[in-house]
């Protein structure tokens, strides 16, 4: 069964739609940037080794090109 969300629900919900699509429109562009991007995933890669030891030791048995998306 759906719930159809009137008023101020579907107003919220129309607020979250349109925030999500501005975030994945900047990660779109974000992208382009080869370099920034590489920076990104060695940061987040950083942070998973500093920080959750346990999942960057599994996240090792990745396939090479999977690591840096699950880590981020």
């Amino acid at each position: 069964m759906a719930v159809q969300a009137q008023g101020w629900e579907r107003r919220l919900i129309d607020l979250a739609y349109e925030a999500l699509e501005g975030q994945i429109a900047a990660a779109l562009h974000f992208t382009d940037d080869n370099r920034s991007l590489a920076a990104a995933y060695k940061t987040c890669e950083q942070l998973t080794k500093s920080h959750s030891r346990t999942f960057h030791m599994a996240s090792g048995f990745l396939a090479r090109e999977k690591r840096p998306i699950a880590q981020a």
